[in-house]
């Protein structure tokens, strides 16, 4: 998972309520003040004419730092447990996740940093992977901790493999995307940990370092089966089953997802706009494929500016990390959902703000900044509602609603 940012209002008087008013179809939460932001602006961008629906969003719990008893920064991950709850964990502190109930508060704490061979180092991903067990990827190590968050067993990813995300599939095995240069994209591992096999794309011959070609979000599709959508450069689509077989692949193009490349990357400075990635994928069965993706805002044509450094009299580019404060100014969300058997978008939305982390469940977070300088998580829930027929001419409906 990467990182989840939200940008709170920010502004104030008629502008900002008008502002998050519904554009086209879409359904806004109510205006409240300091903590609680309004729902996002919506925009339709051409969904499918059979769908006739519209996406709509229900904050579920607010999470800070003193309910959840871990510090919220931009590093701070959060991930759904089938069980109930949340786990929460950071890649600025060492070995640490902790479990929150359905509220947001703290009810336990998994793993712990250490030099030991079952201590964690810096989480890159944690999930609930049987009824009695948690995974955690800590880049260069598999551990197992048991229901209560102990360290069970640990072992290293095998050779020449690295990853940062996984998926445990339905049943039991666990498919890690392993970013190596030269070595297929995905491993598969048994119920014990032991690798099955490796397969899928490597890097390009011609570009061996190019990690960011084999980065995938992935979803379980069942029966063996999962969806791996690219992370950059364009917007590929594709099945494989656990046989190392790719089963289908489509690749979408569309308005809002501007390809890129390797190339590209290399010659972006700190004022560049920033590129559309996935963030997030997740699969409602029977065939629905929900597609989170963070693209440039559509009113900045070119990121802020940064304050150059002085160096010994000459100007150097600033590098140091985009502020909360400017998520919103600098990305927009995408949040499209495809049929998987077509490859045909049922619904596509842009919102105005920067929603970009899947919880695997259809549910989102956000990260945004509190009127006093406090970064607080956003948990929502997205779905998918029927458009009601449009009233007549001079009546007195509204073709939209409010959400508590």
């Amino acid at each position: 998972m990467d990182l989840i940012a939200l940008l709170p209002m920010g502004r104030s008087g008629a502008a900002a309520v008008l502002r998050r008013l519904v554009l086209g179809v879409g359904i806004l939460c109510p205006m409240v003040p300091d903590t609680y932001m309004a729902q996002p602006v919506v925009t339709p961008l051409a969904p499918d004419a059979t769908c006739a629906c519209r996406l709509v969003m229900h904050r579920e719990v607010e999470i800070g730092e003193t309910r959840a008893g871990l510090p919220i920064t931009p590093g701070t991950r959060v991930e759904a447990d089938p069980r109930g709850g949340l786990l929460l964990w950071s890649l600025e502190q060492m070995g640490l996740a902790v479990r929150l109930d359905a509220s947001g508060l703290r009810f336990a704490t998994l793993g712990g940093a250490g030099s030991g061979a079952q201590t964690i180092g810096r989480i890159r991903d944690v999930a609930r992977v049987s009824a009695d067990s948690f995974l955690v990827v800590d880049a260069m190590r598999l551990t197992v901790l048991d229901s209560s968050g102990v360290p069970a067993r640990s072992r290293n990813l095998p050779d020449r493999a690295r990853g940062f995300r996984f998926l445990g599939l339905s049943d039991g095995r666990i498919v890690i995307n392993n970013y190596m240069p030269d070595r297929p994209s995905f491993l598969l591992l048994d119920r014990n940990l032991d690798e099955v096999r490796q397969f899928g794309p490597h890097t390009p011959a011609s570009k061996p370092m190019d990690s960011d070609a084999i980065q995938y979000q992935l979803a379980d599709l069942g029966n063996g089966r999962f969806a791996a959508v690219r992370q950059n450069y364009d917007y590929v689509v594709e099945v494989w089953d656990t046989t190392g077989t790719r089963v289908q692949q489509f690749r979408r193009t569309t308005s809002w997802f501007r390809p890129w490349t390797f190339e590209d990357a290399l010659s972006r400075g700190p004022r560049s706009p920033p590129f559309t990635r996935v963030e997030g994928v997740h699969f409602e069965p029977p065939n629905r494929l929900w597609v989170i993706a963070t693209v440039p805002d559509r009113r900045l044509p070119v990121a802020p500016r940064r304050v150059q450094n002085s160096v010994r009299g000459r100007e150097v580019p600033d590098w140091t990390p985009l502020p909360v404060s400017e998520y919103s100014r600098t990305y927009d969300t995408i949040i499209e959902v495809v049929d998987i058997a077509s490859g045909k978008p049922l619904i596509t939305q842009r919102f105005d703000e920067y929603l970009s982390s899947s919880l695997g469940d259809g549910r989102l977070a956000s990260l945004r900044e509190t009127a006093r300088g406090v970064l607080v998580l956003d948990v929502w829930r997205v779905s998918v509602e029927s458009v009601p027929p449009r009233a007549p001419p001079g009546s007195a409906a509204l073709s939209g609603g409010f959400v508590p």
